[in-house]
Protein backbone atom coordinates (compact mmCIF):
# COMPACT_ATOMS: atom_id res chain seq x y z
CA UNK A 1 0.00 0.00 0.00
CA UNK A 2 1.53 3.64 -0.94
CA UNK A 3 1.71 5.70 1.30
CA UNK A 4 -0.97 8.48 -0.13
CA UNK A 5 -3.47 5.52 -0.04
CA UNK A 6 -3.47 6.34 3.91
CA UNK A 7 -3.73 10.16 3.05
CA UNK A 8 -7.25 11.35 5.26
CA UNK A 9 -10.07 12.05 1.65
CA UNK A 10 -10.93 15.18 3.47
CA UNK A 11 -7.79 16.61 5.48
CA UNK A 12 -9.86 19.62 6.73
CA UNK A 13 -10.57 19.82 10.18
CA UNK A 14 -13.89 19.90 11.83
CA UNK A 15 -14.79 23.54 12.55
CA UNK A 16 -16.93 24.13 15.56
CA UNK A 17 -19.16 27.01 14.48
CA UNK A 18 -19.98 25.31 11.03
CA UNK A 19 -23.35 23.98 11.66
CA UNK A 20 -27.03 24.55 11.64
CA UNK A 21 -29.72 23.06 14.97
CA UNK A 22 -33.17 23.05 14.63
CA UNK A 23 -36.02 21.85 17.01
CA UNK A 24 -39.31 21.28 15.99
CA UNK A 25 -41.56 23.15 18.63
CA UNK A 26 -38.50 26.21 18.96
CA UNK A 27 -38.12 28.13 15.90
CA UNK A 28 -36.51 31.41 17.40
CA UNK A 29 -33.29 28.19 18.35
CA UNK A 30 -32.18 28.12 15.02
CA UNK A 31 -31.00 31.73 14.73
CA UNK A 32 -30.50 32.51 18.17
CA UNK A 33 -28.64 28.86 19.23
CA UNK A 34 -24.66 30.00 20.04
CA UNK A 35 -23.45 26.46 20.96
CA UNK A 36 -24.17 22.95 20.76
CA UNK A 37 -22.77 19.71 22.89
CA UNK A 38 -23.36 16.45 21.07
CA UNK A 39 -23.71 14.11 23.26
CA UNK A 40 -20.99 10.95 24.22
CA UNK A 41 -21.27 7.86 23.94
CA UNK A 42 -21.00 5.17 26.66
CA UNK A 43 -21.26 1.78 27.44
CA UNK A 44 -21.76 -0.24 30.77
CA UNK A 45 -19.02 -3.52 31.39
CA UNK A 46 -20.33 -7.11 32.58
CA UNK A 47 -18.12 -8.05 35.36
CA UNK A 48 -17.19 -11.78 34.96
CA UNK A 49 -15.81 -13.77 38.44
CA UNK A 50 -13.11 -15.82 38.26
CA UNK A 51 -10.68 -17.25 41.01
CA UNK A 52 -7.91 -14.75 40.35
CA UNK A 53 -9.02 -11.65 39.17
CA UNK A 54 -12.59 -10.45 37.58
CA UNK A 55 -12.38 -9.97 33.76
CA UNK A 56 -14.57 -7.12 32.10
CA UNK A 57 -17.08 -8.07 29.23
CA UNK A 58 -18.76 -5.12 27.30
CA UNK A 59 -22.35 -4.79 28.10
CA UNK A 60 -25.34 -4.49 26.25
CA UNK A 61 -26.62 -1.13 26.81
CA UNK A 62 -25.36 1.98 25.33
CA UNK A 63 -25.47 5.36 27.97
CA UNK A 64 -25.78 8.94 26.17
CA UNK A 65 -24.91 12.40 27.78
CA UNK A 66 -27.51 14.58 27.82
CA UNK A 67 -27.71 17.03 24.53
CA UNK A 68 -26.70 20.78 26.21
CA UNK A 69 -27.82 23.87 23.91
CA UNK A 70 -26.55 27.10 24.65
CA UNK A 71 -28.83 29.93 23.02
CA UNK A 72 -29.12 34.34 22.99
CA UNK A 73 -32.12 35.58 24.60
CA UNK A 74 -34.17 38.19 22.12
CA UNK A 75 -35.28 41.68 23.85
CA UNK A 76 -39.03 39.87 23.61
CA UNK A 77 -37.00 36.68 25.60
CA UNK A 78 -38.85 34.81 22.98
CA UNK A 79 -36.68 32.35 22.53
CA UNK A 80 -36.53 31.41 26.12
CA UNK A 81 -40.15 31.72 26.67
CA UNK A 82 -40.27 29.09 24.27
CA UNK A 83 -38.69 26.40 26.45
CA UNK A 84 -40.32 27.70 29.01
CA UNK A 85 -43.51 27.79 28.69
CA UNK A 86 -42.62 23.71 27.01
CA UNK A 87 -41.47 22.64 30.36
CA UNK A 88 -44.02 24.57 32.40
CA UNK A 89 -47.01 22.38 30.28
CA UNK A 90 -45.30 18.94 30.34
CA UNK A 91 -45.16 19.17 34.59
CA UNK A 92 -48.26 21.50 35.02
CA UNK A 93 -47.29 22.82 38.05
CA UNK A 94 -50.54 24.24 39.13
CA UNK A 95 -53.62 22.31 37.48
CA UNK A 96 -54.19 19.69 34.37
CA UNK A 97 -54.91 22.84 32.38
CA UNK A 98 -51.77 24.04 32.03
CA UNK A 99 -50.92 20.68 30.19
CA UNK A 100 -53.62 22.03 27.40
CA UNK A 101 -50.74 24.59 26.44
CA UNK A 102 -48.94 21.74 24.83
CA UNK A 103 -51.41 21.59 21.87
CA UNK A 104 -50.88 25.65 21.89
CA UNK A 105 -47.36 25.35 21.44
CA UNK A 106 -47.69 23.19 18.48
CA UNK A 107 -49.88 25.69 17.13
CA UNK A 108 -47.93 28.21 17.83
CA UNK A 109 -44.57 26.36 16.19
CA UNK A 110 -46.56 25.63 13.13
CA UNK A 111 -46.19 21.44 13.87
CA UNK A 112 -48.73 19.48 12.97
CA UNK A 113 -50.48 17.73 15.90
CA UNK A 114 -49.03 14.18 17.15
CA UNK A 115 -50.51 12.24 19.45
CA UNK A 116 -47.15 12.96 22.02
CA UNK A 117 -47.45 16.84 21.97
CA UNK A 118 -44.81 17.03 24.86
CA UNK A 119 -41.98 15.68 22.12
CA UNK A 120 -40.10 17.26 19.57
CA UNK A 121 -37.40 16.23 17.14
CA UNK A 122 -34.13 18.49 16.73
CA UNK A 123 -31.86 18.63 13.55
CA UNK A 124 -28.35 19.14 14.13
CA UNK A 125 -26.08 19.49 10.36
CA UNK A 126 -22.45 19.95 10.40
CA UNK A 127 -21.52 21.85 7.43
CA UNK A 128 -18.40 21.34 6.02
CA UNK A 129 -15.74 24.67 5.55
CA UNK A 130 -17.30 25.33 2.32
CA UNK A 131 -21.08 25.68 4.11
CA UNK A 132 -21.89 21.82 2.57
CA UNK A 133 -23.99 19.71 4.84
CA UNK A 134 -21.92 16.75 5.69
CA UNK A 135 -23.46 14.90 8.73
CA UNK A 136 -26.91 15.13 9.89
CA UNK A 137 -28.19 14.23 13.51
CA UNK A 138 -31.68 13.74 14.26
CA UNK A 139 -32.44 13.85 17.75
CA UNK A 140 -35.80 11.76 18.20
CA UNK A 141 -38.63 12.72 20.90
CA UNK A 142 -36.43 15.34 22.30
CA UNK A 143 -37.79 17.80 25.44
CA UNK A 144 -36.35 19.70 28.32
CA UNK A 145 -35.29 19.16 31.13
CA UNK A 146 -33.86 22.22 32.64
CA UNK A 147 -34.10 25.89 31.54
CA UNK A 148 -30.43 27.38 33.14
CA UNK A 149 -30.83 31.15 35.14
CA UNK A 150 -29.69 34.07 33.63
CA UNK A 151 -28.59 37.41 35.33
CA UNK A 152 -29.89 40.60 34.03
CA UNK A 153 -27.54 43.78 35.41
CA UNK A 154 -26.66 46.89 34.47
CA UNK A 155 -23.03 47.10 37.16
CA UNK A 156 -20.69 47.03 34.41
CA UNK A 157 -21.73 49.61 32.91
CA UNK A 158 -20.90 51.67 36.03
CA UNK A 159 -17.31 50.63 35.18
CA UNK A 160 -17.53 52.83 32.06
CA UNK A 161 -15.81 55.56 33.52
CA UNK A 162 -12.80 54.20 35.09
CA UNK A 163 -12.57 52.52 31.47
CA UNK A 164 -12.82 55.61 30.28
CA UNK A 165 -9.99 57.43 32.13
CA UNK A 166 -7.87 54.44 31.51
CA UNK A 167 -7.69 54.33 28.20
CA UNK A 168 -7.87 57.86 27.55
CA UNK A 169 -4.48 57.98 29.78
CA UNK A 170 -2.94 55.68 27.58
CA UNK A 171 -4.33 57.08 24.60
CA UNK A 172 -2.62 60.71 26.10
CA UNK A 173 1.09 58.85 26.71
CA UNK A 174 1.49 56.94 23.77
CA UNK A 175 0.39 60.33 21.83
CA UNK A 176 3.44 62.23 23.14
CA UNK A 177 5.52 58.78 22.05
CA UNK A 178 4.98 59.01 18.62
CA UNK A 179 5.74 62.70 18.64
CA UNK A 180 9.01 61.40 20.48
CA UNK A 181 9.73 58.59 18.29
CA UNK A 182 8.49 61.27 15.01
CA UNK A 183 11.37 63.30 16.14
CA UNK A 184 14.14 60.76 16.84
CA UNK A 185 13.42 59.24 13.27
CA UNK A 186 13.93 62.95 11.20
CA UNK A 187 16.55 63.73 13.61
CA UNK A 188 18.47 59.76 12.51
CA UNK A 189 17.57 60.23 9.19
CA UNK A 190 19.25 63.60 8.74
CA UNK A 191 22.49 61.86 10.60
CA UNK A 192 22.37 58.99 8.02
CA UNK A 193 21.70 61.54 4.91
CA UNK A 194 25.32 63.06 6.05
CA UNK A 195 26.69 60.07 6.75
CA UNK A 196 26.06 58.22 3.70
CA UNK A 197 27.24 61.36 1.96
CA UNK A 198 30.31 61.83 2.99
CA UNK A 199 29.20 65.26 5.36
CA UNK A 200 29.42 64.28 9.01
CA UNK A 201 32.47 65.25 10.77
CA UNK A 202 34.86 63.28 12.62
CA UNK A 203 33.54 64.45 15.99
CA UNK A 204 29.74 62.94 15.56
CA UNK A 205 31.60 59.99 13.36
CA UNK A 206 33.67 59.06 16.95
CA UNK A 207 30.77 60.49 19.33
CA UNK A 208 28.43 57.72 17.29
CA UNK A 209 31.09 54.75 16.83
CA UNK A 210 30.56 55.18 13.39
CA UNK A 211 33.76 54.06 10.43
CA UNK A 212 33.34 56.57 7.68
CA UNK A 213 31.55 55.35 4.73
CA UNK A 214 32.70 54.55 1.24
CA UNK A 215 31.39 57.40 -1.11
CA UNK A 216 27.94 55.93 -3.10
CA UNK A 217 26.00 57.49 -6.27
CA UNK A 218 23.18 60.53 -5.19
CA UNK A 219 20.81 57.69 -6.52
CA UNK A 220 21.86 54.98 -4.15
CA UNK A 221 21.35 56.81 -1.00
CA UNK A 222 17.76 56.31 -0.82
CA UNK A 223 18.06 52.35 -0.97
CA UNK A 224 20.63 52.76 1.97
CA UNK A 225 18.55 54.72 4.08
CA UNK A 226 15.25 52.74 3.51
CA UNK A 227 17.79 49.52 4.63
CA UNK A 228 19.43 51.25 7.86
CA UNK A 229 19.00 49.53 10.72
CA UNK A 230 19.16 52.73 13.43
CA UNK A 231 16.72 54.50 11.06
CA UNK A 232 14.12 51.09 11.39
CA UNK A 233 14.53 50.58 14.68
CA UNK A 234 13.27 54.15 15.07
CA UNK A 235 10.25 53.12 12.25
CA UNK A 236 9.04 50.36 14.45
CA UNK A 237 9.15 52.04 17.48
CA UNK A 238 6.71 54.72 16.10
CA UNK A 239 4.42 51.77 14.20
CA UNK A 240 4.22 50.16 17.65
CA UNK A 241 2.87 53.53 19.00
CA UNK A 242 0.75 54.47 16.22
CA UNK A 243 -0.70 51.02 16.60
CA UNK A 244 -2.20 51.97 20.20
CA UNK A 245 -3.27 55.17 19.60
CA UNK A 246 -5.16 53.73 17.30
CA UNK A 247 -6.30 50.50 19.27
CA UNK A 248 -7.51 53.25 21.97
CA UNK A 249 -9.32 55.63 19.80
CA UNK A 250 -11.51 52.59 19.05
CA UNK A 251 -11.82 51.72 22.38
CA UNK A 252 -12.77 55.34 23.35
CA UNK A 253 -15.48 55.48 21.00
CA UNK A 254 -16.85 52.07 21.60
CA UNK A 255 -17.12 53.63 25.45
CA UNK A 256 -18.83 56.52 24.41
CA UNK A 257 -21.22 55.06 22.48
CA UNK A 258 -22.06 52.67 25.66
CA UNK A 259 -22.91 56.09 27.56
CA UNK A 260 -26.16 56.10 26.23
CA UNK A 261 -26.46 52.71 27.89
CA UNK A 262 -25.21 53.72 31.19
CA UNK A 263 -27.95 56.85 31.22
CA UNK A 264 -30.60 54.24 30.83
CA UNK A 265 -29.34 52.27 33.41
CA UNK A 266 -29.40 55.41 35.82
CA UNK A 267 -33.07 56.06 34.65
CA UNK A 268 -34.23 52.55 35.64
CA UNK A 269 -32.74 52.77 38.74
CA UNK A 270 -34.67 56.02 39.59
CA UNK A 271 -37.45 54.30 38.20
CA UNK A 272 -37.46 51.72 40.69
CA UNK A 273 -36.70 53.56 43.57
CA UNK A 274 -39.84 56.22 43.22
CA UNK A 275 -37.83 58.86 41.56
Amino acid sequence: MAATDRNPVNPNFLQPNKYVLNFDRLPNMSYFCQSVSVPGISMSETPQSTPFVDIFAPGDKAIYDIFNVTFLIDERMGSWIEVHDWIRAMTFPEDFEDYKGLSKLNKAATMVQTKTPQYSDATLTVLSSSNIPYVKITFRDAFPTTLSTFIMSGKELTKIPLYHSKYLNILSHHRLLVKDANFKLNRMKRLKWEYYTGKLDDEDLNKHGWEPFPYVLKSEITTYLDSDEDINKYKASKAIHEEIVTVCEAILKELHSRTFQLKSFIDWEKFIQGV
